[in-house]
């Protein structure tokens, strides 16, 4: 799910936690911004200020 706002990932391991999901991680995907960020045109790296994360967990 995408994270708007600059919404940090422990809120969101947070909420899932409250759902009743165990085993909640984040990982944050350094490798796959900087492959995105390098395919970029200049303008849009100018531009550009997202992280990205995965979060998982069981249910």
């Amino acid at each position: 799910m995408p994270l708007l706002n600059k919404v940090k990932p422990d809120r969101i391991t947070d909420l899932l936690v409250g759902a009743g999901f165990r085993e909640v991680r984040s990982v944050e995907m350094k490798e796959v911004c900087a492959a995105e960020y390098d395919a970029m045109p200049l303008r849009y790296r100018l531009a550009y200020k997202h992280e990205r994360y995965t979060i998982t967990g069981l249910k």
